[in-house]
Parts: structure tokens; sequence; C-alpha cells
């Protein structure tokens, strides 16, 4: 397909055998450092990675190809997002890929640390038999859980079958879902002070990190034991140290942590009452070849077909909604870019309309066809459906969606209304076929136009001899006429074309136009 993707992560083999199978040139640099990343990243369409390898600005500023990152896992605190989105760049992640893994670890170190395990086995080696490591029970127990997405529930799921009650927090997940998993839902401030067993599942953001400081775990019941599979900044380290050497806590089990790889003379790897794992939650061979497939499908399907899924700083559209809208997308942009190259005065407001069948699925993807369209004839710099609100936003652009059930004309329609120096102009697009976009009206002229390439449209008093003068005076130019659309107002009132032309039309062909009596305006775009 043409592009060409750097691996620039240990992933499993199988992503890098599937990239080639479908004939992308890609390259496997697992231990690539960050000088190196930055001064290689101009040369490819795509990134693939894992949690070692720090996508930053710098990264993404030497990048000036790149339209996708892939993160073969769930964290993304690796990846600069704000950076990525300004200039346009895709960020996925494989949100599904290490769910039952990471669960897995979770259950797991959470039995090691009620059962002592760690202390057993070094007991052990060392030639001792010590009959008395007191363990405790999860059976009747109370497990809360702080996160309830895919790996929360998917905990929540096991623990029950453990005989524990578990209850559960989380403000965006719905109860029902919650339920649904064997999870009770409470309060954040009750799931802490009342789970005998507590394990974290959040993402890590401005808002979670140190979420788990010295006055949360101290508000945690005394006995309790602590777990982190999610992200090492949401638990205050040397604040969780203290409660275990005072007994708050009777024992944590970590295996994510704020510095990564832990310090060899960190106090975590020597204190009694803490189990460590080396971030191995999704280090399992089914988990790691199911996340570098996985996103390496998705990138080539982004890179190919424009399919999006599983994006964190975009919108996704996965192939079904694809199949349905993936043709508007193309539509909404090119309304976008010839809106943008119509206008003669500031905007103050943009209207979008979709009637028919397209109304009944997402607007919001649409929309950022549209902007994208719309902006990257006006602004500097990378534009494209990943950045495109965010850039609209900050122009202080209006931008209205709304939904009509029924179209009179056609079985579905995008009506896109400017709105600017006092004046408004609507143009509107729909499919044809199911694949072809067509431009079918400009203000209140109604036509069938293809929306590609170069194309002069002006108005006209309707009077004989006009096509024929705008195309003896475009073929002086050299100009090859590819195809033509009218429409009109009335039979001698007022006209307007859209002729389709091979390449560029001079300025000086336009203005020879423009002098001639009965031409209102006349206007050159590139779709």
């Amino acid at each position: 397909m043409g592009a060409r993707i750097l691996i620039a992560d240990d992933l499993s083999k199988d992503c890098l055998a599937y990239l080639k199978s479908e004939g992308v040139e890609a390259d496997f640099e697992p231990q690539i450092d960050a000088k190196s990343l930055a001064a290689r990243a101009c040369g490819y369409d795509g990134l693939l990675v894992r949690s070692r390898t720090q996508v930053t600005k710098e990264v993404l500023a030497a990048g000036g190809r790149l339209r996708v990152v892939g993160r073969a896992g769930v964290g993304v605190d690796n990846i600069d997002l704000e950076a990525a989105t300004a200039r346009g760049v895709l960020v996925m992640n494989t949100p599904d890929g290490n769910t039952i893994s990471a669960a897995e670890h979770t259950v797991a170190l959470l039995l090691a640390a009620c059962r002592r395990l760690a202390r057993a086995t070094r007991e052990m080696r060392e030639g001792k038999w010590n009959r008395k490591v007191l363990g405790t029970e999860i059976f009747r127990k109370t497990v809360g859980i702080v996160g309830l997405g895919r790996i929360g529930r998917e905990v929540g799921r096991r623990l029950t079958a453990f005989g524990a009650r578990v209850i559960g927090f989380d403000p965006f997940t719905p109860a029902e879902v919650a339920r649904a998993a064997g999870v009770e839902p409470a309060t954040l401030d009750t799931v802490v002070s009342t789970a005998d067993f507590l394990t974290i599942h959040t993402p890590l953001s401005p808002e979670t990190r140190g979420m788990f400081n010295e006055q949360r775990l101290r508000g945690m019941k005394k006995g309790a034991i602590l777990v982190n599979c999610a992200r090492g900044g949401l638990v205050d380290e040397a604040a969780l140290l203290r409660l275990l050497d005072e007994d708050h806590l009777a024992a944590a089990a970590l295996d994510v942590y704020a510095t990564e790889p832990l310090p060899e003379d960190s106090p975590l790897r020597r204190h009694e009452k803490l189990v460590c794992t080396p971030h191995l939650a999704a280090t399992t061979v089914e988990a790691q070849e199911k996340v570098a497939v996985d996103v390496a499908r998705q990138v080539v399907a982004f890179l190919s077909r424009g399919v999006i899924a599983n994006a964190v700083n975009a919108i996704s559209v996965d192939a079904e909604l694809q199949e349905h809208i993936g043709p508007f997308l193309t539509v909404a942009d090119r309304l976008g870019s010839l809106q943008a190259q119509l206008l003669s005065a500031n905007v103050s407001r943009i209207d979008l309309e979709l009637q028919g069948e397209i109304a009944g699925f997402d607007s919001r993807p649409i929309q950022a066809a549209f902007l994208a369209g719309f902006l990257r004839q006006v602004a500097e710099g990378p534009v494209n459906p990943v950045n495109a609100l965010r850039l609209a936003q900050a122009r202080g652009l209006v931008v209205n969606t709304s939904h009509v059930a029924k179209s009179k004309t056609f079985q579905s329609l995008v009506v896109a209304t400017v709105s600017a120096g006092g004046q408004s102009r609507v143009v509107a697009g729909t499919v044809f076929g199911r694949t072809q976009p067509r431009l079918v009206r400009i203000d209140d002229y109604l036509f069938d136009a293809l929306p590609e390439g170069w194309a002069v449209i002006f108005t006209n008093v309707d009077v004989p001899g006009v096509i024929g003068f705008v195309g003896s005076t475009l073929g002086a130019a050299g100009v090859n006429i590819g195809q033509m659309s009218l429409g009109r107002d009335a039979p001698g009132g007022r006209a307007l074309s859209v002729i389709g032309v091979d390449s560029e039309p001079p300025d000086e062909a336009l203005e020879t136009i423009r002098r001639r009596d009965g031409f209102l305006w006349v206007k050159k775009v590139r779709f």
C-alpha cells in the first residue's frame, strides 16, 4: 500500500509477519534510542510501540510524514497526546488485547499478598521450613475495585467466583454494566474505607496522578491489602511504605512503579510486606501476540482505508460504521474545502445538517471531516480529522450539527452552511451508488458535479453562448475540460456552472471570463 512503518519496541514477531503479509514496508528496531528515533521518524507513516519507547513532542515534530502511532497495550502515557493531536497524528491503543492477562495477574498478585508467597518462597530457598507464615482468605471478604473498565470488570468476575463481595467505583461506567460483572457500584470513599482488598484499574492522567496519596491510603481499612497493576504514578510509593511500616496496611502488591525500571536501590524491592513484579501484567504469550497483531491490523486499516479503531485522540470509526459513512466523510471533506475557497469574509458560524439515512449515524466523524477540509485551506501546518476540531475551537469557530430524518431529494444528504460577513453560503453533497461523491447544490442552484481535482465555478445571466465562450477561453489557455454541470433558477434568469478541468486554469483566463458582460462571479477551486 506504499506506507512505511517502524516497530520501535519489542513486539511479537507476529506483528512484523502480518505487516509483510499485507505488503507493508516495515522495520523492526526494538531497542532504538530516543535520539535515533527522532532522527528516523521522518521516514515513516506509522510508528508501533509498547511502553518502553517514549513518543515525545520532539519525535512527533521530527516525523514529518508520520500519520499514526499505535500502542500495543492500553496505556498511552508514554505518548505525548497533546503534541500528537496538535500535529494531526492519530494515536491508537489496543484496549482488549491484554485484558485477560492483566486481570489474571491482578488476581495472582492478590493471592500472593494474601498468602505471603514471596516470604515463603524466600525462606524455602534459605533452607527454612516455616509453617507459621500466616495468610488470609479472600472468601467472604470485601474486594474494592477502583476503575471498572475492561480489566476492572474482568477482575470483578474472577473474584466473585472466590465468594467475595465485590464493590467498585468508576464515574464513567453505568451501574448496570458494573452489576453485570458481579460488581456492586459504590462511591470512591466507600470503596476505599470498606474494602479488605483494594485493586486499582484507572488510567494515568493529570486528574488521577497521585490519586492514592497518603491521606487516601490512610483512609483504607486497617489491615487491608493494596494491589496496583494499572500505572505507577497512581500511588504515592513513599506513603505506601510508611503505612506498611506502621502496620496500617497488611501488605501490598505492585506491578507498576512511578519510575521504571524500578531502581536497584529502591526500598520497594526489599520490603517484607511487598510483592513486586516488573510490569508483567500483559506479559503472556497470548497477550503479546494478540496486542501486537491487533495494533498492526488497526494501523494498516487506517493507512490503507481510513478506518479509525480504538483511537485515543480522535473519534473511532470501526469497519461497520466505515461501511455506512465512509463515502460521506469524503463528501464532507470536499464540501469543507469548497466552502473555504468560496469565502470572501471572516467566518462567524458553520452549520451542518445531515438528512436522510446518514442522520441516523454518529455525526462527529462527518463534522471532523468537514472541518479538516475547511481548515486545510486556511490553516498552517498539518490538518486532518484528528486535530480539526481542536484547530476550529482555537480559531473561535462556532460549529453546530443537526439531524433531519428524511431528505426531500436524496436518500442521504450533507448540507453545509457557512455564515461570513453577514451573508451565508450553502453547499450540499451526497453519494451515488454507495461510493461516488457528488456535489449537488451551491446556494439555490441544483446540479450534479463530481468534486474532484480542479474546477471553475461561476454564475452568470442565462443567455446563449456563455458555455461556448468559457470553453474556448480555457482551451486557448491549454486547459482541457473533463466534466460540466449546470443549474439555473429559471430559463433566462441566472445560472451556476461547475466545470471540471484537467489542470489548474491560469488567472489570466479567469480574468478574461470575469470581464465578459453577464458574469457575476468566477472562482477556481481544487477539491
